[in-house]
């Protein structure tokens, strides 16, 4: 799934609460927002400083689960892609017609290539990160629940799949990212290198040092 376009597609307005946030780390891949004493993964890591510095700007969201994704989910992820899609209004009309656009492969979420964003039991957003020919790391989806933007989701999972490609040796992190988005991606760190043309357009080339 390429062209990537978030749902929430410039950076998130809240302000910091005073309160502090957390970043613990329960199992591989899954870590815990919430508000506390921040923990860094590993010390002095530059990811998760920047995680940090992300997580201070969400104010209405006490807890977030980022995990990875089961096979069970599938329907469901596909779901949340076509209705934050959907919102898109450059993006709709090519949507509706070519609604194979729409597909989350069971095999990229076994491999553990997937990763959701939980609240409250519900999964709110989902991103997908695959390794690339050239060593380095794809963004190769990236959606929120459109009921929840702008909380700093979309910024947390970008945060969570640059720490994935870090961890596997990449050293950057990049993505097809639809025009419409270049803002959130350039406020997440990303720069543009050039651009592409998808099956809905030019995308731009875009990649995030991890």
């Amino acid at each position: 799934m390429s062209f990537s376009a978030p749902s929430a597609a410039s950076p998130s307005t809240q302000k910091s609460t005073s309160a502090s946030s957390a970043s613990k780390y329960r199992a591989p891949g899954t870590i815990i927002i919430s508000t506390g004493v921040f923990e860094a993964a590993i010390a002095g890591n530059r990811i998760c400083k920047r995680r940090y510095r992300l997580i201070r700007r969400i104010t209405k969201l006490k807890d977030i689960l980022i995990r990875p994704a089961a096979v069970s989910e599938q329907k469901e992820l596909e779901d949340l892609q076509l209705r934050a899609s959907l919102t898109n209004a450059g993006d709709r009309d090519a949507l509706l017609a070519n609604p194979d656009a729409i597909e989350l492969p069971i095999a990229q979420i076994a491999a553990g290539g997937v990763f959701v964003a939980e609240w409250n039991g519900k999964i709110v957003g989902f991103a997908a990160v695959e390794p690339r020919s050239d060593g380095d790391a794809e963004l190769d989806a990236l959606f929120t629940d459109p009921a929840m933007r702008r909380r700093g989701i979309a910024r947390l999972l970008v945060a969570h799949c640059a720490e994935v490609a870090r961890t596997r040796g990449s050293s950057f992190l990049c993505v097809v990212g639809n025009p419409h988005a270049k803002d959130f991606y350039t406020a997440c760190g990303f720069r543009v290198t050039g651009t592409t043309e998808t099956r809905f357009g030019t995308g731009l080339l875009m990649r995030l040092t991890v």
